[in-house]
């Protein structure tokens, strides 16, 4: 998710070529807003929020057990963050 963000923040690609030219054929596929926040562009609907790693278990937390949490398995878990649009890489 890094990588992405500095490629559409200022073109910065990685030294590696093989990784230079996934980020390069990935990066359409994202948004970068004017506050820096990434969003992925969604097929259906609306831009999903993409989710750093580090901030992923807190947020899946707060689905999973929160003030609405319903203890929900992992497939019905994923699904109810995409329609609260949010996105993280191993979704």
């Amino acid at each position: 998710m890094d990588p992405v963000v500095s490629f559409l923040k200022s073109d910065v690609l990685p030294e590696e070529k093989s990784e230079a030219d996934k980020i390069r054929r990935k990066a359409p596929r994202f948004w970068l807003s004017e506050d820096q926040k990434l969003y992925k562009r969604s097929f259906f609907g609306p831009y999903l929020l993409c989710v750093h790693p580090e901030a992923m278990e807190t947020l899946l937390e707060e689905l999973h057990e929160g003030i609405c949490g319903s203890h929900t398995g992992g497939r019905s878990l994923a699904h109810r963050a995409l329609t609260q649009r949010y996105w993280w890489l191993n979704m």
